[in-house]
């Protein structure tokens, strides 16, 4: 038999004639191997399109055709669809396929926030294994963006003076425009940095109110903000009653510390030197009584630590001079300075505090 179908073919001839086998008893090919894409007949196929797919998680891919649209906006992480599909979903509104797991892969690995009439195209690779191919967003920006690829023509509008910072959660965060002479200002971790006055956030000296010295055997300058770095005590005319010396001594919030200080203090009066050493405070050597002094005490915070160095150069009544110097470890941000007699009391000037 040659296998060649004829009209007029002869049994003998091994030809299969019309008259032999009807065209109605030929089984057609339901699965022609053409390159794919052809139906029973030979003819191309075209996009079907199926009915609507409810987004779920995960999203269930039906047989009915192979481009859906998408309603809903329950976010997803993978799809339930038989192997070797190629479908294509387009989105009705916001919802976020997740990337990973190995059910779901995206462009550039990353989760896909969709929009309305955005067009994805996926191709199942195996059964819920699902590739993301396309992806195609409405508006046309791009959904893996190339480093240094945004420009300022790209970048939402926004308020003049403005700086943009990020927020607790990672989220970017507009500062709001501070006013003229104001200085962007930590507040830590956890908020994004605010505009404030230079004195509050600044390198500025701050000048404490002085207070008068006409009695009394102390004064304290209290809650010194945090972060010091440099304290003047200023002496303006300060007297005390009694031969004793006036003594300085710092704190923090655990109170006034009255031992632990390194101090040598001298004075240089009438052609006379003495000095003395003290643990107990940095002592200003004022040993006669009436001795007015006039000048300031230094106090400089050695590093970021809480170690404060001291020097003073002072003028005493009685053609003299007094100077120290001595150092102090605290054990938190210094926050208190007292002033004292070691013995009488004040009776004249006044003594001032400023700081930075």
């Amino acid at each position: 038999m040659s296998g060649i179908i004829g009209k007029n073919a002869s049994r003998s001839s091994g030809v299969i004639g019309t008259s032999d086998v009807g065209i109605a008893s030929l089984a057609a090919d339901s699965s022609p191997q053409l390159g794919g894409f052809l139906d029973a007949a030979g003819n191309y196929i075209q996009m079907e399109k199926g009915g609507d797919i409810a987004s779920a998680s995960p999203t269930v891919i039906d047989t009915d055709g192979d481009y859906f649209a998408v309603t809903g906006t329950t976010n997803f992480s993978a799809f339930t669809v038989a192997a070797d599909r190629h479908f294509f979903l387009e989105f009705g509104g916001a919802l976020t396929m997740t990337h990973g797991n190995g059910t779901l892969d995206l462009p550039g690995a990353a989760n896909i926030t969709t929009a309305a009439s955005d067009v994805g195209e996926f191709v199942s690779t195996a059964a819920n294994v699902v590739t993301c191919v396309n992806y195609t967003k409405r508006d046309g920006t791009a959904v893996v963006l190339a480093d240094n690829s945004i420009t300022l023509a790209k970048m939402a509008g926004g308020t003049d003076g403005n700086i943009i910072s990020y927020d607790a959660a990672g989220d970017p965060v507009a500062i709001a425009t501070g006013d003229d002479g104001q200085v962007l200002t930590s507040a830590g971790a956890g908020a994004p940095p605010v505009f404030e006055d230079a004195a509050a956030g600044g390198d500025s000296w701050t000048q404490a109110t002085p207070i008068t010295t006409a009695s009394g055997t102390s004064i304290t300058f209290g809650s010194l903000p945090a972060g010091l770095s440099m304290i003047y005590v200023h002496f303006d005319g300060t007297s005390t009653d009694s031969t004793g010396n006036m003594d300085v001594q710092i704190g923090d919030g655990g109170g006034i510390e009255t031992g632990g200080y390194t101090n040598t203090y001298e004075s240089n009066q009438d052609g006379t030197h003495t000095f003395a050493n003290s643990s107990d405070a940095f002592t200003i050597f004022t040993d006669h009584t009436g001795d007015t002094v006039h000048g300031h005490m230094v106090l400089a915070r050695l590093d970021s630590g809480h170690e404060w160095t001291m020097s003073h150069t002072m003028r005493v009544t009685g053609n003299g001079n007094i100077y120290g110097a001595g150092s102090k470890d605290l054990s938190a941000e210094l926050t208190q300075v007292l002033i004292k007699t070691s013995s009488g009391n004040f009776d004249a000037g006044r003594i001032g505090l400023s700081y930075i």
